[in-house]
C-alpha cells in the first residue's frame, strides 16, 4: 500500500482476509476480550475496507502517507532490536559463541536466575479479581435483555461482575495437604547403552518386504533398518484395512467414536511412557484403522504396543466417557464455522468423488441414531477385527525382531487376517461426465462464496506427474496474479496438484464475496483455457524457470529420520510401492521434459468429462 496506485486493491485484499476470519469463533472470542483492554491492545489490528479506505477518505486522511510515516518512524534498526528475520541457524550460531555446549539450544531463553521481585509482582496480579471469565451461551439473546456488539466481528456480548459467592469460591480454592509434591523419577528414560546404533542395518534407502505373515496373504511387514539418516529410534506404522462387507459409513462412524474413547484411556495409561518420548496414536480412515508407534528401543516399542493391543482386543469404555465424546463429535459437526467456505466446497467435492466420504448431515444422522449406543458400537467394532494389515518398521531394530513385534501385536489385538481382495479400499470415482454442484453456505452470516474447479487426470505416469507439477505452479501464479491481484476477487486464490488414492487432479480454488460462484467458475475456466496458448508462446527462458523450480523441489534432500520414514510409509500405505519415484521423476525432467510433453498432459487434463465444479454460496 506504499503506492497510491495499488491502495484500493490492497485495501480490498486486507478486507477479504478479515471477512475470512469473521466466522472463526476462537478469533472472535479473543479479539472481543482484547477489545476490553485499556490501551493500544484494544484497537482493531487486522483492518478492513471501512478502516483502511472508507473512513479515512471521509475524514480526509491519506492512508499511504500515514503508512509511510509509520514505517519511517518505527521500522528501523534502533526501534527493532530483535528483528523477526533472525532465523534459527543464526540464533544457534550466535549461541555457540555465547554459551557452553550444553546450553546452546536454550541458553538465550532459559531463565537461570529469575527476578524474584518481578515474578512475585506478576503472581500478585493473578487473582480472581483480575480474571476475565468468558461464557458462550447459545441462547444469549433470549437470556439477555441488553448487550453490546463488537463492531468489527459482530460479537454480541455483555459484561457482568462475577457474583460474590462465585468470587469467594474462587478465592477459597486451596489444595489439600500433599497435593503438590515433587514428581517421581521418570521410569522409561533410555540408558546410554540403549542409544548405541546397531551395526549392519544402516544405509537402506528402500524398504524391504519381509514377506506375508501367512499363506492367505492377510498381513505384510516392511522394514528399512536405520534408513539413511540413522538415529536411536524405532518407529512402526500399521494400516489395518477392514473387511469390505463390514465397512460402511455407519461402521466407520462407530469405530471413530470408539477409537476416540480408547485413545483417551490409552493416554491416561501411557502417561509415563509419553513423558519419556514413547508415543502412540490410533484412528480410523476410510478403509480401516491406522496405528502409529515410536520409541527409543525395541523393548519400549513392545511395551507401548502391548498396552494398545490390550485395549483394542477388549475395549472397556465407561458410558460417561463414551457419551461425552459422542456429544463432542456431534457439536463439532454442527459447528459449520469450524471450517472456512472453500473447505466446505472441497469437502462437498470429496463426497461426490470418493467412495468413503460422507457429508456432515449424514454423519450427524448416524451419530444421533440409536445405532451408536455403546453396546452397538462395541459389537460393530468386534465385527471389524478381520483385517488386511500393512506394517512398516524403521529404526534401530533387526528385521527378525521387527517381524516378530508386528505379528505379536496383531495377534494380541485380536485381529484376524484376510487377503487384500476381501479388504475395503478407499477409491476415487473415475469421472466420465462433467459434474457441477451448488451448495448453500452453511456458515451463519458468512458473506463469502467459494468456488472449486478441478480436473481429474487419472492415475498418472511418471511423465504426467512431473508435467502436472510444472503446470500447477504456472497456474497457481497465473490465477493469483489475475484473479486475486488484478481483479481483487478474494483473498484465497490458487491452484495445486493433489493425489488421492493414486488419482492425480488439478484443483483451483477461490473464496471471496465480490462475484457469484458461477461468474468465478467462468473466470477460472477462461484462465485455464488461455493457459494452453500461454504454454505455446512462453519463452524458452520462462519454461526453463518453471522446470528449474520443479527440479529444486524434487531434489530437496530428505533431512530427518522422520521425513524418510514418512516418505516410505506413504508408498506402503497406498500400495504404490514406487520407492524410487523421485529419482524417476528427476530423470524424466532432466532428459525428456519439453514443451510438447507439457502441452500433451495439459490437453489430457482439460478433457471436458474430467471437470468438476463445486460452488458454495
Amino acid at each position: 500500500m506504499f503506492n497510491p496506485k495499488y491502495e484500493e486493491r490492497e485495501a480490498h485484499a486486507v478486507n477479504s482476509e478479515h471477512e475470512k476470519n469473521i466466522p472463526n469463533d476462537e478469533e472472535r472470542t479473543w479479539l472481543t476480550i482484547r477489545s476490553l483492554a485499556k490501551g493500544p491492545l484494544s484497537r482493531f489490528a487486522t483492518g478492513n475496507l471501512e478502516t483502511l479506505s472508507t473512513a479515512p477518505k471521509r475524514k480526509g486522511i491519506n492512508v499511504v502517507v500515514r503508512l509511510k510515516d509509520f514505517h519511517r518512524k518505527y521500522y528501523c534498526a534502533s526501534n527493532m532490536p530483535n528483528p523477526a528475520a533472525m532465523n534459527e541457524v543464526a540464533r544457534l550460531a550466535h549461541n555457540l559463541l555465547t554459551y557452553e555446549p550444553y546450553h546452546v539450544l536454550a541458553g538465550d531463553v532459559l531463565l537461570a536466575d529469575p527476578d524474584a521481585t518481578f515474578v512475585n509482582q506478576l503472581l500478585a496480579k493473578m487473582t480472581p479479581e483480575h480474571a476475565i471469565v468468558a461464557f458462550s451461551d447459545p441462547q444469549f439473546r433470549r437470556n439477555t435483555e441488553s448487550f453490546d456488539v463488537e463492531p468489527f466481528y459482530g460479537v454480541e456480548f455483555k459484561i457482568n461482575d462475577l457474583p460474590k459467592e462465585q468470587l469467594m469460591a474462587l478465592k477459597s480454592v486451596t489444595p489439600a495437604p500433599g497435593t503438590y509434591k515433587v514428581p517421581p523419577a521418570l521410569k522409561h528414560v533410555p540408558r546410554p547403552e540403549d542409544l548405541h546404533l546397531r551395526p549392519n542395518i544402516g544405509g537402506m534407502s528402500i524398504p524391504e518386504l519381509l514377506g506375508e505373515s501367512n499363506t492367505s496373504g492377510g498381513h505384510s511387514v516392511w522394514w528399512q533398518g536405520q534408513g539413511t539418516l540413522p538415529v536411536p529410534r524405532v518407529h512402526a506404522n500399521i494400516k489395518a484395512r477392514t473387511a469390505r462387507n463390514q465397512t460402511n459409513m455407519k461402521s466407520r462412524t462407530q469405530a471413530t467414536l470408539l477409537m476416540e474413547a480408547i485413545g483417551e484411556q490409552l493416554d491416561e495409561a501411557t502417561v509415563d511412557l509419553k513423558q519419556c518420548g514413547i508415543s502412540h496414536s490410533a484412528g480410523v480412515s476410510g478403509d480401516g484403522l491406522y496405528l502409529t508407534f515410536a520409541a527409543y528401543t525395541p523393548q519400549q516399542l513392545r511395551q507401548v504396543m502391548a498396552v494398545v493391543a490390550s485395549q483394542i482386543k477388549d475395549p472397556r469404555v465407561e458410558q460417561d466417557r463414551f457419551t461425552r465424546i459422542k456429544q463432542r463429535m456431534i457439536e463439532e459437526l454442527e459447528d459449520s464455522a469450524s471450517q472456512v467456505a472453500y473447505e466446505h466446497a472441497i469437502a462437498a467435492a470429496s463426497v461426490l468423488l470418493r467412495n468413503d466420504a460422507n457429508s456432515r448431515k449424514d454423519l450427524l444422522r448416524v451419530l444421533k441414531s440409536d445405532s451408536t449406543s455403546l453396546n452397538e458400537t462395541l459389537k460393530t467394532f468386534s465385527d471389524l477385527k478381520s483385517v488386511h494389515a500393512d506394517a512398516f518398521i524403521m529404526g534401530n531394530i533387526d528385521k527378525s525382531e521387527a517381524t516378530e513385534i508386528v505379528q505379536s501385536f496383531l495377534q494380541d489385538s485380536g485381529f484376524i487376517p484376510i487377503p487384500m481382495k476381501e479388504a475395503a479400499q478407499s477409491l476415487v470415482v473415475e469421472q466420465k461426465a462433467p459434474i457441477e454442484a451448488l451448495i448453500a453456505n452453511p456458515i451463519p452470516n458468512d458473506v463469502n462464496h467459494a468456488t472449486v474447479v478441478q480436473y481429474q487426470l487419472g492415475v498418472p505416469s511418471i511423465e504426467e506427474r512431473v508435467n502436472l507439477a510444472v503446470l500447477s505452479q504456472m497456474l497457481n501464479r497465473r490465477l493469483f496474479d489475475r484473479l486475486r491481484t488484478q481483479e481483487q476477487l478474494g483473498y484465497i486464490v490458487g491452484a495445486n496438484a493433489y493425489i488421492d488414492s493414486s488419482v492425480e487432479s488439478l484443483r483451483c480454488v477461490l473464496e471471496g464475496s465480490r462475484k457469484h460462484p458461477d461468474e468465478v467458475a467462468d473466470l477460472i475456466e477462461k484462465e485455464l483455457r488461455e493457459m494452453d496458448d500461454h504454454i505455446q508462446s512462453l519463452s524458452d527462458g520462462e519454461l526453463e524457470h518453471w522446470k528449474e523450480a520443479t527440479r529444486a523441489e524434487l531434489e530437496k534432500p530428505t533431512e530427518t529420520f522422520y521425513e524418510e520414514f514418512g516418505r516410505s510409509w506413504s508408498q506402503i500405505a497406498n500400495h504404490g510401492h514406487c520407492f524410487n519415484k523421485r529419482e524417476l521423476e528427476l530423470i524424466y525432467l532432466k532428459t525428456n521434459f519439453n514443451r510438447k510433453q507439457l502441452s500433451r498432459t495439459y490437453a489430457k487434463l482439460l478433457a471436458p468429462t474430467s471437470r468438476l465444479v463445486s460452488s458454495l454460496s
